[in-house]
């Protein structure tokens, strides 16, 4: 990787911090079970995937908090 590689991907990722900053301080974050960023970085189909997954989570530590 060369420096104009390293440059560009560190400028990617200081974006990526920059929206789920954002996100946070206009309160939307705490509505989305993933960072902003993520719809940058990720398929729909993944996201789809990861929102299933946590959800599932989220439910079966409810069940556990209710049995």
């Amino acid at each position: 990787m060369n420096i104009f590689e390293w440059l560009q991907k560190m400028n990617e990722e200081r974006k990526l911090r920059e929206i789920d900053r954002n996100s946070v301080l206009n309160g939307t974050a705490q509505w989305d079970v993933i960072p902003a960023s993520m719809y940058y970085t990720h398929t729909e189909e993944e996201i789809r995937q990861i929102k299933a997954k946590a959800i599932e989570r989220v439910k079966k530590v409810v069940d556990e908090l209710c049995d």
